[in-house]
């Protein structure tokens, strides 16, 4: 079965509004280097056979969360319409809009794949302290008392948490993201006429701009870093972002130039592809950038520890 890893009633938005009349709309893919395009329906585009279907370790499945994202897909498409008509969103809205962006993070394949190969190196360590006590030589284990009730995690476990790595993703964002997103303020740029936002195979980007300052090691971006911005193309004409500075509210005009470097963010972290409503690319999509001078990089002295992202 064949499900939308970036579902399709957002990518309808990014249809070619030069499509000869009786063809089907299309929108066009194109490679992150920008050396390959398509163009394909958005129904076709970016599909994985069961990506969201739980598989039991006894051969049955289930699926829940592929339902509950076409709910929740339904209710987004209303909210689109809303964000188009430049409407203040309410408190549902709000929360729709959230959970959306929230999975739209997590059910794409750079997430899915960092959680199944974090999953599959625990389930190697299960397996050879399996192993050892298999062979009887548990007490070369030093005495841990875990934390909290419950049986210790199998091989099982860890098999059935490798197998369905992407939808439990996707369950785990609504749970613990989404409301957090939800409280964030929220705030919607637009584009000028003439100019447009591209959208990608991992469309909802969690960027903090004053990473470059930090060891490499504290550059990931996380919901409790005050600077993080939680960006998403709502269409080719908007763009939300999510932050924690309260001052972020509602609509605001863009030129091109920022419409521009925000694609480039776009580009910059999709996975395969970046999506577009034309085939014409622009150089600066594809520029990587070069570190700030007051990047961590350019520090005169490495050895001394930067600032965790956390302490603050």
């Amino acid at each position: 079965m064949k499900q939308h890893v970036v579902s399709k009633c957002y990518l309808k938005a990014w249809c070619d509004p030069a499509t000869p009349k009786g063809q089907e709309p299309y929108i066009w893919l194109i490679s992150k280097d920008g050396s390959k395009k398509t163009k394909r329906a958005p129904h076709k585009s970016l599909t994985k056979a069961d990506a969201y279907t739980i598989k039991f370790n006894n051969g049955t499945s289930d699926l829940h969360v592929e339902t509950t994202l076409s709910q929740l897909e339904s209710k987004f498409v209303r909210v689109q319409q809303n964000i188009s008509a430049r409407h203040t969103l309410d408190a549902w809205d709000r929360a729709y809009l959230a959970a959306f962006m929230a999975t739209m993070h997590s059910r794409t394949d750079p997430f899915a794949t960092g959680m199944q190969e974090a999953w599959s190196k625990v389930g190697e360590m299960v397996k050879a302290m399996e192993e050892v006590i298999r062979r009887g030589d548990a007490d070369k284990f030093p005495t841990i008392s875990p934390p909290g009730e419950g049986s210790p995690i199998s091989s099982a476990d860890t098999e059935y948490l490798v197998k369905n790595s992407r939808p439990l993703a996707v369950e785990s964002a609504l749970e613990t993201a989404a409301p957090i997103m939800w409280r964030m303020s929220l705030a919607f740029v637009t584009a000028p006429v003439g100019s447009f936002f591209v959208t990608s195979d991992n469309p909802c980007v969690w960027f903090d701009p004053t990473a470059h300052r930090r060891h490499p090691f504290y550059r990931g971006a996380g919901l409790a870093m005050k600077d993080i911005e939680i960006t998403m193309p709502v269409t080719p004409e908007v763009f939300a972002i999510m932050t924690h500075n309260p001052e972020a509210q509602g609509y605001m005009r863009l030129t091109d130039a920022q419409v521009q470097e925000l694609n480039r963010r776009t580009v910059g972290f999709c996975d395969e592809q970046f999506v577009s409503k034309i085939s014409d690319t622009l150089d600066i999509w594809f520029d990587p950038g070069t570190p700030p001078p007051d990047a961590w990089e350019n520090r005169e002295d490495k050895h001394e520890p930067s600032r965790s992202p956390f302490d603050e």
